[in-house]
């Protein structure tokens, strides 16, 4: 025989199920509930946090002291990590990181994006991790020993790290100074030198032979022809043949 609910338990039931059927503009509720859920949802995601990806990472700092460090993650635009030294105390500070494909750059490019902040003044050292797909990386034909970080568009010396994954490799760089402005990753053509006049260096000459004067030879030897005459010889040879 079957057990026979209890009679109390059937009402409270049937009574739910009235005042849900009887609520007034049940649908849109319905929706109403759907939509504030994904609203929900959507501010969530949208908070910025230090570990959030897409085209632009803000890493907030309510407070630091100064002499501290900053370690924050990136994850994103070939950025792993970034690490600031403070100089100065910061309150309500903030460091961003945006992508931004539109930055000149004279070379072929991995990644692009700029570093803004409201306290830069008071940040010293950085430091910069790189995650580069070797993938990507081969696809812009750009070899694992030119990859640089360009700043600005100084380069800053970039050193390969020995961790090395199957997908990534990992490079370093520092900077002696938290700057903002124009970043890229990637490899610059070489710039051809300005032209300068080419040195001509020509073959030293020859030294000149000293000319020596050739002695005549004794069948080349002729004898002396007479002096020429003076004045007064001429003179007296004259009244002498007259006189004769």
């Amino acid at each position: 025989m079957s057990k026979k609910r209890p009679a109390h338990r059937t009402k409270a039931r049937i009574h739910k199920r009235i005042q849900w059927q009887d609520l007034p503009n049940r649908r849109f509720w319905a929706l109403f509930g759907v939509l504030l859920l994904l609203s929900a949802v959507a501010i969530i995601t949208s908070i910025d946090d230090p570990f959030l990806t897409g085209h632009a990472v803000a890493q907030s700092i309510s407070f630091m002291k100064s002499g501290s460090e900053l370690m924050f993650e990136v994850k994103n635009f070939g950025v792993k990590n970034i690490t600031v030294q403070l100089l100065q105390e910061v309150k309500n500070g903030e460091i961003v990181l945006e992508e931004k494909d539109t930055i000149p750059f004279d070379g072929v490019a991995y990644s692009k994006f700029t570093v803004t902040s409201t306290e830069a003044e008071k940040f010293g050292d950085m430091e910069l991790e790189f995650k580069v797909n070797k993938e990507l990386l081969h696809q812009k034909a750009i070899f694992p020993q030119e990859v640089m970080l360009y700043v600005n568009g100084r380069a800053i010396p970039t050193a390969k790290m020995q961790k090395e994954e199957t997908t990534y490799l990992y490079y370093a760089a520092r900077l002696n100074r938290f700057e903002t402005g124009n970043y890229v990753l990637g490899r610059a053509n070489l710039r051809v030198a300005s032209a300068t006049p080419t040195m001509v260096i020509s073959e030293p000459a020859a030294p000149e032979m000293e000319k020596v004067e050739e002695k005549p030879t004794e069948s080349e030897t002729q004898e002396p022809g007479p002096l020429p005459r003076t004045g007064w010889a001429a003179f007296f040879e004259f009244w002498k043949k007259l006189f004769n």
